[in-house]
């Protein structure tokens, strides 16, 4: 049984660990702040252990002396396992002016001490006196990357998962049309192998979190598309979940290039065929991002919206033909439906305004017959959108949504006024 006191350390531990990690996480972007927002993976799986934690680690500080750095270092060669442990924990959150001293004693300790613990310790510490820019050319970065690479090989679980965090805490670096501008420094080009390697781990999270931390490789990350389609395969839910993720921060960072649709089978045969529904609404949102280039997905999301039985899945599948423009407007009627049901008003609305712009766009080129029934499907919309008993009636978003539709219905009247007066003219 445990007693409260363990109980209570237990859980400190893994605040302390939590708040470690999220530390490390980039913020700020509208792009990353969106995925995550959109993509239901944790990227990140914490270890079954509790390492490093906070009530030892205050009681090793209190024998130690908070600022005594030659201390911490000669606590490294202790034979207290818990003691090399929380000097190596402490080592990685000193003054960043004497951190990049003792980069050299954390190596050794994660190479060469026996214990797991401590090597989880000294990876962690490693990776917080690099910081969690790894793309960039500093001394440190360069000390740093190449024993946490190795690491990733480590016998020990829970030291993988630990160095992986490195990678997947990455800073994304922008242009300034939101497009994802990373050029890989060699040290970091270096990890791409390991990773691939990683892929192939016995323990579900470290692939699972290899998926992810490959996805912060840049522009090399199209050239990762054959494992990362294959963890889409792999027989465990997390990797999958993951891989399903991955490949949909692929679709906007490398939205412009041809490269995306090879992803584009793969992500239909999941959305289709596999059995777990976050896979499928990651796998839906994935062709979202993908936009235009996965329209050959259009009747499969059409199907998913009509019949999956998870509403995360018919939402995601929603939102994913708003990407696709006019190549969705098989997908009318169904969102029309759509509209009908609370919890997909808002995707469904979104899909129909973007269709309806792409018809406003192109009135020119439409037959007659085309801008009849185009104005048809828009009143119809219309007429569930405008409901005054709609639950949403009143909501910014969906009143913006139905400024979208009538604007897109005045144009096309406008148009099919205009060949009627055209026709009816005297010559």
């Amino acid at each position: 049984m445990i007693d409260a006191r363990s109980y209570k350390f237990q859980v400190a531990l893994e605040i302390s660990f939590l708040c470690l990690w999220l530390s490390m996480l980039p913020m700020g972007n509208a792009w990353g702040q969106e995925m995550e927002r959109t993509l239901q993976v944790s990227s990140f799986q914490k270890p079954n252990r509790n390492y490093c934690g906070s009530e030892r680690t205050a009681r090793a500080r209190q024998r130690i002396g908070s600022q005594a750095v030659d201390d911490l270092v000669k606590a490294l060669q202790n034979r207290d396992t818990k003691l090399r442990a929380d000097a190596a924990h402490l080592l990685g959150s000193i003054e960043k002016k004497v951190a990049s001293e003792v980069i050299p004693n954390l190596i050794t300790a994660l190479k060469n001490d026996p214990d797991a613990e401590v090597r989880v310790c000294a990876v962690s510490a490693l990776i917080s006196i690099a910081g969690n820019d790894l793309n960039k050319s500093t001394p440190d970065v360069k000390a740093v990357i190449p024993v946490v690479i190795a690491a990733l090989k480590d016998s020990d679980t829970e030291v993988r998962l630990t160095a992986l965090i490195a990678f997947q805490s990455m800073s994304f670096t922008y242009s300034s049309d939101n497009n994802f501008n990373v050029k890989l420094t060699n040290e970091l080009k270096a990890a791409i192998p390991v990773l691939m390697e990683t892929l192939k781990d016995d323990n579900e999270q470290v692939r699972s979190n290899a998926t992810s931390a490959l996805s912060n490789m840049g522009q090399d990350t199209t050239s990762l598309f054959p494992v990362i389609i294959q963890a889409l395969k792999d027989k465990n839910d997390l990797v999958r979940i993951s891989a399903a993720s991955v490949l949909g921060r692929v679709g906007i960072w490398e939205r412009k290039s041809e490269e995306v649709a090879k992803a584009v089978p793969a992500l239909i045969t999941a959305l289709k065929e596999d059995k777990n529904a976050k896979v499928r609404s990651n796998a839906a949102y994935a062709l979202k991002f993908i936009g235009e280039k996965a329209a050959t997905a259009v009747p499969v999301l059409i199907e998913a919206l009509k019949n999956d039985l998870d509403f995360q899945v018919r939402s995601s599948a929603a939102s994913a033909l708003e990407s696709m423009g006019e190549k969705a407007a098989t997908a009318v009627p169904v969102l029309i439906e759509a509209l009908k049901k609370q919890e997909l008003r808002y995707n469904a609305e979104e899909a129909l305004g973007r269709i309806a712009e792409s018809w406003q766009d192109n009135a020119t080129k439409l037959s007659n017959q085309e801008v009849d029934l185009a104005i048809s499907y828009l009143e119809t919309a219309l007429n569930i959108v405008e409901n005054p008993k709609s639950k949403y009636a009143n909501l910014p978003g969906f009143a913006e949504g139905e400024k979208r539709l009538r604007r897109s219905l005045n144009f096309l009247k406008k148009e099919k006024d205009s060949r009627l007066f055209s026709k009816s003219r005297p010559r």
